[in-house]
């Protein structure tokens, strides 16, 4: 195994620095490249389409790297073995009514992703809403504010019922 130096020598060129590729990532590598180094972590991280057979640590730390650099994460995860991830995602969502749906806070019933659409748009459906009801609230209170002030000035003590 090779150190800093003569790794980075050894995969950056291999690595285009233009055009657009993909790539797929497996656990063993992955974590070999987190330990020894973490520059070639942040350039190829972007580029990685396919993280597989990883670890729940890695799958974790996966998660924890791109927060770092200030990205929103999704996670989606059938297992035991997700639950870590989904608690450490911004927005995990368990596939299956199991364990990993305790440690999630989203919950879908079939095996497959296509909730995420529409996990998306209720979000932001709720976000406005309570949005909405903040503004309400706000508002309602400065009314009330004014028109106890406006009784005050006209030599009024306003009543419980006021």
């Amino acid at each position: 195994m090779k150190r800093n130096g003569e790794l980075e020598e050894t995969l950056l060129p291999v690595i285009p620095q233009t055009g657009r590729y993909h790539l797929a990532i497996e656990g063993t590598i992955f974590q070999l490249i987190r330990q020894n180094d973490q520059k070639l972590l942040n350039q190829i991280i972007h580029k990685g389409t396919i993280f597989s057979r990883m670890s729940p640590d890695l799958k974790l730390n996966l998660i924890e790297v791109f927060q770092k650099q200030g990205h929103q994460v999704g996670m989606c995860g059938d297992g035991a073995n997700d639950c870590g991830a989904l608690r450490t995602a911004n927005a995990g969502i368990s596939l299956s009514v199991a364990e990993a749906s305790v440690a999630s806070p989203f919950t879908y019933k079939e095996k497959n992703i296509s909730c995420v659409p529409m996990l998306i748009s209720e979000g932001r459906a709720t976000l406005s809403a309570t949005i909405g009801a903040f503004k309400y609230q706000v508002c309602y209170c400065f009314v009330l504010l004014g028109a106890v002030l406006i009784l005050f000035w006209e030599g009024n003590k306003p009543s419980d019922g006021q």
